[in-house]
């Protein structure tokens, strides 16, 4: 596609009138979430800030609540990404912008 596509589907799973493969997982309060204490723009500054770095192994042994893994920022994202989708497709089902 010489200009990309149109547009993109939230899900090709929805799109193609198949089942949540996530059903329910998502179906809680943002706070639920991996690092879901986090404002979305936290979440994501944080991400660009830490998504790379090397696992700091000794601030996990120790318990460091300040300390997030790469894997943890990555883990978060993912979810905050599939939390804010299905809440907008429940948004645009029920006509709200």
């Amino acid at each position: 596609m010489k200009n990309g596509p149109k547009s993109t589907p939230s899900a090709r799973w929805k799109q193609e009138g198949e089942a949540d493969p996530h059903a329910g997982h998502y179906d809680v309060e943002r706070a639920q979430l991996a690092l879901g204490h986090l404002t979305d723009d936290e979440l994501a500054n944080g991400a660009f800030m830490n998504y790379d770095g090397v696992l700091d192994v000794q601030r996990i042994l120790a318990g460091d609540p300040d300390y997030h893994s790469p894997i943890a920022w990555m883990t978060a994202v993912k979810d905050r990404i599939r939390w804010l989708s299905r809440k907008l497709e429940e948004q645009t089902a029920r006509g709200q912008p």
